[in-house]
């Protein structure tokens, strides 16, 4: 069972993931993300989660995988769409949103919904 610790910590390996697809992590989507999460409830985990996979060089696809398969394990959330609008706005920070950004958000979307679907029913 998934804890809501590490749900917030594959928050900051997705948002990462969106920030790396185009290449590099910009400072612009580094400062986004601290200035979005300086003063929210769990955001030091997120930001932390963010900055290990950058220092780490972590690839996008480890990174994205790991943090869907860690969302789905936890199931659904309430959090969900506001990590949607998060993630564009951290790929927006930097000169826009280009298509390798959308494109991985719109596939997050997609996989996330497609695998809370598929998780067992369970009346607890």
């Amino acid at each position: 069972m998934v804890n809501k610790e590490k749900l917030l910590e594959a928050f900051g390996e997705l948002i990462y993931a969106v920030a790396k697809i185009d290449g590099k992590v910009q400072p612009e989507e580094v400062e986004k993300l601290k200035a979005l999460f300086q003063y929210k409830k769990g955001g030091e985990e997120i930001v932390w989660s963010f900055n290990y996979e950058n220092k780490k060089g972590s690839s996008v696809k480890d990174a994205y995988e790991k943090a869907l398969s860690v969302m789905i394990e936890y199931g659904p959330y309430v959090g969900y769409p506001e990590l949607i609008r998060i993630l564009n706005e951290v790929a927006q920070a930097s000169n826009g949103i280009d298509e390798s950004e959308r494109f991985l958000i719109s596939r997050f979307e997609e996989d996330l919904m497609r695998g809370l679907r598929s998780r067992p029913y369970n009346e607890e």
